[in-house]
């Protein structure tokens, strides 16, 4: 079977998709799902608050969203919960501006290690390394990421075996951990 695997924002992703570009997408499936797509979800994960080391919040076991306000940002561009973090901080009256932008997770995560500033990411998406993450509580933030398929044509039988065993395997530890 032959992976390749493609960084794009949603719309982009599902552009493909119904274009037969691709076969699958792993994405976070937010509402609305266009009708012709077949979802299912893989895993859950939590949204950390990545802290430069040193940093004053690094001591606490979770880090409130207010306790960010005004504290130098990372912008992770490809983020698919961009907007979403944005309009909570923009409801609960905390300030975010962005120093950086970039949609390389590896850079977001090089600046934050150089104490650049800080960065909202997925649980799943930390590379072991010189940060800290902790919790985003206060409200806390998950995403669903999900596989998802068009259920206007037959998929190649490499995307089906990947369609069944990953939901499956997602949920198991990996070799090795």
């Amino acid at each position: 079977m032959e992976v390749e695997l493609q960084v794009g924002t949603r719309d982009k992703v599902l552009r493909q998709l119904e274009e037969a570009e691709v076969d699958l997408v792993i994405t976070h499936a937010v509402a609305p799902t266009p009708d012709w797509c077949v979802v299912t979800p893989v895993y859950e994960e939590r949204y950390l608050v990545v802290l430069p080391p040193g940093h004053r919040l690094a001591a606490q076991d979770t880090v409130r969203l207010a306790e960010l306000s005004d504290e130098p940002y990372i912008d992770r561009l490809s983020c698919e919960m961009r907007e979403q973090v944005g309009a909570l901080c923009t409801s609960r009256k905390v300030e975010l501006y962005a120093s950086y932008r970039t949609e390389r997770e590896e850079w977001v995560q090089s600046l934050v290690a150089a104490g650049v500033g800080f960065a909202f990411m997925p649980e799943h998406s930390l590379m072991p390394g010189a940060t800290t993450a902790r919790p985003l509580v206060e409200p806390s933030l998950q995403r669903t990421v999900s596989l998802l398929r068009s259920g206007d044509r037959t998929a190649p039988p490499a995307a089906k075996l990947f369609w069944r065993t990953l939901p499956e395997s997602a949920g198991r530890p990996r070799p090795g951990a």
